[in-house]
């Protein structure tokens, strides 16, 4: 990104060298300095062309990034809830496995010979980061965080299609 902007900065003050040069040489009506002129003109004109050159070569590599993205169907998985209580959380509160802090609508606790830490799984068209583990959490069962106990009542045991994220 730095390098861009020089290579930015770097163009416009050569351009703004060029046409400055020229329209002193046209004043003055010194042929050789404006052929000068024109020669830097052309130098402007490769670096901009070089600019553009490197910003379609970025295009490429995010379109291909976004192509490595796959989405993995892992199947239908038991769904239940937690939140930072003791009776919850069994003491742990909102620290989880990976170190993060427990979030609502993005932290979910699963079985980690299922799914890793870190791993983007979608739930009912909503996006949750793998950040816990927990004991009652084997297999195809993931427990989604929530901050308060009647959320987790309210949420109670459901069961839903999981879509894994691979990047």
């Amino acid at each position: 990104m730095k390098n861009k902007m020089s290579l930015v900065i770097f163009a416009v003050v050569l351009a703004l060298t060029v046409w400055f040069v020229h329209e002193r040489t046209v004043e003055a009506g010194n042929v050789e300095d404006h052929q000068n002129a024109v020669s830097s003109t052309t130098e402007v004109k490769k670096v901009t062309k070089k600019i553009k050159k490197n910003k379609k070569k970025h295009k490429r590599k995010q379109k291909a990034k976004e192509k490595k993205k796959r989405k993995i169907t892992m199947g239908r998985f038991k769904l239940t809830a937690y939140c930072p209580c003791h009776e919850c959380s069994e003491g742990w509160g909102r620290k989880t496995h990976s170190g993060a802090y427990a979030e609502s609508d993005h932290t979910v606790a699963a079985d980690l010979s299922v799914l890793n830490l870190g791993d983007w799984v979608t739930i009912n068209g909503k996006k949750y980061k793998v950040e816990d583990s927990g004991g009652g959490v084997v297999g195809d069962h993931i427990d989604i965080f929530f901050d308060t106990h009647e959320e987790v009542e309210e949420f109670g045991v459901r069961y839903s299609n999981v879509n894994l994220w691979r990047y």
